[in-house]
């Protein structure tokens, strides 16, 4: 996995990845503890869970032929409104690894 570019995200990140095999893969993006929760009230509803006290949401969820991938991730929750800006993590988990990275949003 690559670092999401650009970092800071100011209208969209691309991630890239690499797999060795065809696989289930999932990214995901997780606020700040530094952000206040009620920021978040629409963070997104069907993709979203709860992680320990951690909002999560789903970008992308699939099966992934071998090979190099790209997602991209404009920054809108699953309501179509802005993410607020702030310091989150973005997560890779593949069948194998967790991959992560930090990235500020500034819009």
């Amino acid at each position: 996995a690559q670092i999401p570019t650009p970092n800071p995200i100011v209208n969209e990140t691309i991630f890239n990845f690499s797999l060795r095999k065809k696989q289930n893969i999932t990214l995901y993006i997780s606020p700040s503890k530094s952000l206040k929760k009620s920021s978040f009230k629409d963070f997104g509803v069907k993709n979203t869970f709860q992680f320990g006290a951690d909002r999560i949401m789903i970008i992308n969820s699939d099966l992934f032929d071998e090979g190099m991938h790209s997602i991209s991730f404009d920054l809108r929750t699953l309501s179509n409104s802005n993410i607020p800006n702030g310091l989150y993590r973005l997560y890779l988990k593949t069948e194998d690894n967790y991959y992560w990275q930090d990235v500020m949003i500034s819009k």
